[in-house]
């Protein structure tokens, strides 16, 4: 926990958060917990700690189209958010994710956060960021790479589908595809854009 002030929810009634177009600074805030969702809209966050506890679904649209500069996400249930346009700088990542980056993506640390499946769509220097380690791939140069890629894996399978939404770069935790064979992850594994984490 950071020793940042808690920002209560603005909305007493309804005990949530509702914020539009504005800047928070410095605040810890926890978003989902309450019985109506909060909701974020073209909001700026600088040096704050979010502490997720809404499902994924849900943390899709309660972060509409606001920008992280410097902050760390903390999620204490999996993120299953299929698009998130969020943008993200300089912010450090806890916990698990199956997430569609949409927005731009720079200078982050997922060192700490497990990336089950996770599509970056404009992301700022790929090198730029920390990964997690421990059974995770990172699929570089997807736009130039798409064809050999959708070769190298299964037709309709879940890398295959994720693979035809045309990401940037795709980092997934290999342990969380138990469908996918073996000899799959080995033949990815000698594609000079795949980089074992």
């Amino acid at each position: 926990m950071s020793n940042y002030e808690i920002l209560e929810p603005n909305n007493k009634k309804n005990g949530i958060h509702d914020y539009r177009d504005t800047e928070i600074r410095n605040k810890t805030i926890s978003i989902g917990s309450g019985d109506v969702a909060d909701s974020f809209i073209d909001v700026r966050f600088h040096d704050c700690e979010i502490i997720i506890k809404s499902s994924g679904s849900e943390t899709g649209v309660i972060l509409h189209l606001c920008s992280f500069d410097n902050c760390v996400v903390n999620a204490s249930k999996i993120q299953k958010i299929a698009k998130i346009e969020s943008t993200f700088n300089r912010c450090s990542f806890k916990g698990k994710y199956e997430v569609g980056f949409y927005g731009e993506v720079s200078t982050c640390d997922f060192s700490k956060a497990i990336l089950n499946q996770c599509l970056f769509f404009k992301i700022n220097g790929y090198k730029e960021c920390a990964w997690p380690s421990d059974g995770h791939l990172l699929i570089s140069g997807l736009t130039m790479n798409r064809e050999d890629f959708m070769n190298s894996v299964p037709k309709m399978s879940i890398l295959w589908l994720m693979t035809k939404k045309n990401p940037e770069v795709m980092v997934l935790n290999k342990s969380s595809l138990k469908k996918v064979d073996s000899d799959v992850w080995e033949k990815l594994e000698q594609r000079e854009y795949v980089i074992k984490l």
